[in-house]
């Protein structure tokens, strides 16, 4: 279950970057100056979901095994690194 969760994320951030990139390349040349702007917001979307799943399959990992301080520790820094990667991103 945990290398399944691990797949989709991975997966999940990879087809975001393509959407996000085949906009960027059809709207280029539309609107110069915001385009960048979204593009970025694009990336930053789907790179969130991705880190999401990630994080609920590492908090499956941690629920299903025993939790020593040093799995609690690695997921606690995943999750505090997705939470302040989302509050600076907006």
């Amino acid at each position: 279950m945990d290398k399944f969760t691990e797949i989709i994320g991975v997966l999940t951030i990879g087809a975001g970057a393509v959407i996000a990139l085949v906009e960027f390349v059809f709207f280029y040349s539309k609107d110069k100056t915001t385009i960048i702007q979204i593009l970025r917001q694009e990336l930053g979307k789907a790179i969130l979901l991705g880190l999401e799943i990630l994080v609920a399959g590492d908090i499956i990992g941690t629920a299903v095994t025993e939790p020593t301080m040093i799995r609690v520790n690695i997921r606690s820094n995943c999750v505090n690194k997705n939470f302040s990667q989302s509050l600076f991103t907006g």
